[in-house]
């Protein structure tokens, strides 16, 4: 199972994902539809 957890802000967010019991970084997302779509697509 993967979980993904976002820090949501007006223009951008801080992005996670736990998967597997390890924890991994994205990185900061602009809050525009295609980057935060993008995330969930992999």
């Amino acid at each position: 199972m993967r979980i993904i957890g976002l820090d949501i802000h007006r223009v951008a967010a801080e992005a996670v994902v736990l998967h597997e019991g390890a924890f991994r970084k994205l990185g900061r997302v602009p809050m525009l539809r295609e980057a935060v779509v993008s995330l969930l697509v992999v």
